[in-house]
């Protein structure tokens, strides 16, 4: 099964960070990626959470992205942010 699945999962990696006591998600770091015919792309996400008037929310986003449609410019985004 798993010969069979190979490259052919768009997430090829999702790691989630918990705070050990509570169990809420604090940070994911994503990878997602595709080959097709009519689109591509290869995507790194970092997203970190914090509490804000007791609801979490982003408080950090990394995205490095590269984006192919069939009869359209590649397209490649680079930025990062961060919440105070």
């Amino acid at each position: 099964y798993q010969d069979y699945k190979e490259d052919k999962t768009v997430i090829k990696s999702l790691e989630t960070y918990f705070d050990k006591t509570s169990f809420q998600v604090l940070a994911r770091d994503y990878r997602l990626q595709y080959d097709g015919v009519l689109f591509d792309f290869d995507v790194t996400m970092q997203i970190e959470l914090k509490q804000v008037d007791g609801k979490y929310v982003p408080s950090y986003l990394s995205y490095d992205g590269d984006w192919k449609v069939a009869m359209k410019k590649r397209e490649k985004v680079r930025f990062w942010m961060r919440v105070e």
